[in-house]
């Protein structure tokens, strides 16, 4: 962890959007609050970084499936997120995303991962959502809630069917991936953390990346401490938990087919920029973890050439 873990649940990503697994993203609920400040500027931005976050996040989860299945921590994933105006009570939100979405207050997709399962069945940003497997949707509030309901009864059944505000069905098959959501918090702050249940990363952090191979060793290491049960041995980190779940974070980046020899120059950059306060007293040296990291990406490359 880079830090102490955020507490995850209380920390706004984007309130109103809904995502299948989820209550929401950050544990609030999925209605409408009272008005309240605008949480959309920038929206535009964050939406692709959150596409790509969650895109990393969902091949490392599928990686990391035999582990979690071990731990009964599974669960069956399309890969989609939905939204709807009612989801967002101020004005000003309601306003930018009817500008830059066309945002109704039916159930819309957000965003489907790339390569996931709602993606590959033709699924898209902006496509309305009227039905799920039969069973018409509200509109307004509520909704989104409602198609969360409906769907995962379906995907823990089997397939998902959808029906869409032209008529047109989409058959999705899910996958099973580990239960753990990956989040993206809007924050300055350069941080990455657990809370034993989901994984976060700050749009602070997420600025000073420069591809999919960073992320995912920065979600990868954050995803180990799940697997690992760090999160269940005491809020206190210890270096020796750091570098067990560098290690396992670079399998599963690795098993995901991600490229881990970007890790040790990943690291260094990190170190070297003291971004994450508190990781001198927290984590091993600079030097030290370059070397752990580098002896692991060796060894991991030639049991996965």
């Amino acid at each position: 962890m880079l830090r102490k873990a955020i507490t995850i649940a209380l920390v706004s990503a984007l309130p109103a959007c809904t995502s299948l697994g989820l209550q929401d993203d950050m544990g609030m609920s999925p209605r409408a609050a009272p008005p309240g400040p605008a949480v959309t500027e920038g929206i535009d931005t964050y939406m692709q970084q959150r596409m790509r976050v969650e895109s990393v996040g969902f091949r490392l989860r599928q990686a990391a499936t035999p582990t979690c299945a071990r731990q009964g921590a599974t669960r069956n994933d399309i890969g989609l997120v939905v939204w709807s105006l009612a989801n967002f009570p101020n004005p000003d939100d309601r306003a930018r995303l009817q500008r830059l979405f066309n945002l109704t207050q039916a159930v819309t997709v957000a965003l489907a991962v790339d390569d996931g399962p709602a993606r590959k069945a033709g699924i898209r940003p902006g496509h309305v959502i009227t039905h799920v497997e039969g069973v018409g949707l509200p509109i307004g509030q509520g909704a989104t809630a409602r198609f969360i309901s409906l769907s995962n009864e379906a995907a823990g059944r089997g397939s998902v069917t959808l029906r869409l505000a032209d008529g047109q069905e989409r058959t999705i098959r899910p996958t099973q991936v580990c239960d753990s959501p990956v989040l993206l918090v809007r924050s300055e702050d350069v941080n990455a953390a657990t809370d034993g249940n989901a994984v976060a990363m700050t749009t602070g952090l997420y600025g000073l990346l420069r591809s999919d191979d960073e992320i995912a060793v920065i979600l990868g290491h954050e995803l180990a401490h799940i697997l690992l049960g760090h999160t269940k041995m005491g809020p206190a980190e210890d270096p020796a938990r750091e570098i067990a779940a560098d290690r396992t974070g670079l399998e599963l980046a690795a098993r995901a087919g991600f490229d881990i020899d970007a890790a040790p120059a990943l690291w260094k950059k990190l170190n070297s920029l003291q971004v994450a306060a508190g990781m001198s007293a927290t984590h091993p040296t600079g030097p030290a973890r370059e070397a752990a990291i580098g002896k692991a990406v060796e060894e991991i490359r030639r049991s996965h050439p």
